[in-house]
């Protein structure tokens, strides 16, 4: 199961960093959003995509040992 939930967190990561530098790329929607919030997301999202790289399971390890303190 842990796989599984790993499996959907990696893949949210990845889908909001490429959707990320979609809007980037769109001008007429630079307009309509907070740039610097959506820079702020991207470079955490980056810091996830980087551990997860190193251990796709981290985020699902992470949030076990919150539940359990």
């Amino acid at each position: 199961m842990d796989t599984l939930i790993a499996c959907g967190q990696f893949t949210t990561c990845y889908k909001l960093l490429d959707y990320i530098l979609d809007l980037k790329k769109d001008a007429e929607l630079q307009e309509n959003i907070d740039t610097e919030a959506i820079d702020k997301l991207y470079k955490l999202l980056l810091k996830d995509w980087k551990a997860f790289n190193k251990n796709p399971l981290f985020l699902v390890e992470e949030l076990r040992l919150v539940g359990s303190e």
